[in-house]
This record gives structure tokens, sequence and C-alpha cells, in this order.
């Protein structure tokens, strides 16, 4: 199998990673939120309301509501995990480029030496991915996502809820 053809083969799964993980990880970040400013998070009324409201806010918006609450609340857990805002800010462009562009592929004539585009059809930027950095993407995703249900445990225990 050539570079070119593990890449088109690997685009799907990459990009339903991307995005899947993503939403996982906006959906925990809404339980974040919801810890830190409902009085009890499994209170079912409360928790309707709570999504309710904040159920338009754009992911950025709860990544930036997030790291205030962290900020002013839970300083020790931001800075355990202090480099996880850079991260998830980076995985969230990632995100956009493949939410937001067309795909296309280059290789040699061989099928080697192979890169997934990602073209934005307006303006003609183009990312260009190897499939280590395609691997490598997923993985970080991945991480990141573990790392948003560790704060969650965290900002939880720190609110007196056992998990």
């Amino acid at each position: 199998m050539t570079e070119l053809e593990r890449i088109k083969e690997l685009t799907p799964k990459f990009q339903g990673t991307i995005l899947s993980t993503i939403n996982s990880i906006e959906t925990v970040l809404n339980e974040i939120i919801a810890v830190d400013i409902t009085h009890d998070p499994r209170d079912d009324y409360e928790r309707v309301h709570f999504f309710k409201y904040f159920e338009n806010l754009g992911l950025q918006n709860k990544i930036e509501l997030t790291k205030i609450i962290l900020t002013i609340n839970y300083p020790k857990i931001l800075e355990k995990f202090s480099i996880f805002f850079t991260e998830l800010g980076d995985i969230k462009k990632t995100r956009d480029t493949i939410a937001h562009n067309y795909v296309a592929y280059e290789a040699d004539p061989k099928g080697e030496k192979a890169k997934l585009l990602l073209e934005h059809p307006i303006i003609k930027k183009q990312r260009k991915l190897t499939e280590k950095q395609m691997l490598g993407l997923m993985k970080k995703v991945q991480k990141i996502r573990d790392d948003t249900q560790k704060i969650h445990v965290l900002v939880g225990i720190a609110n007196g809820h056992k998990f």
C-alpha cells in the first residue's frame, strides 16, 4: 500500500476522531461549568436549566469560561494542567480547519511523500499534514480529552461530589 493510499484510508478516521473528540471535550467543559455554577449538578431541574442556558454558547466561550472558573476558584488544578488551554486551543484550530476546508491530497507519481491537504474554499489557504502528523494529532486530542475528564473530576471533588 502506498503512502497516498494509507493517508486516504486514514483521513475519515482522522476527521471523525478530531471532530467527535472535540464534541466530547465540549460536553465535559459543560460539566465542569455546571459543577462550579450549580449547587448540585446531579439535580435534574438545575442541569436542564443550566444546559438550556449554555447550549448556544460556542466552544471558544466555553473554553474561556472554564479557564476563568479554574483561575478564580481552582488555581491548583489550573497549575497542574498548565498547558491544557494552549493544547486545547491548538486542537480547536485543527477542528475548525477540518470542519471548514476542502480535502485533497498530494503525492509524488509513485504515491509516496503524500500529504493530506486541507484548503479553505475562499481564501485558498492550505494546511498540509503527513500521515505521522495526522496520527500525532489524533493522539494529542485523546490526551486533551483525558485531561479534560481529570479536570472535571478534580473540580467535582473540590465541590464535595463523588464520582
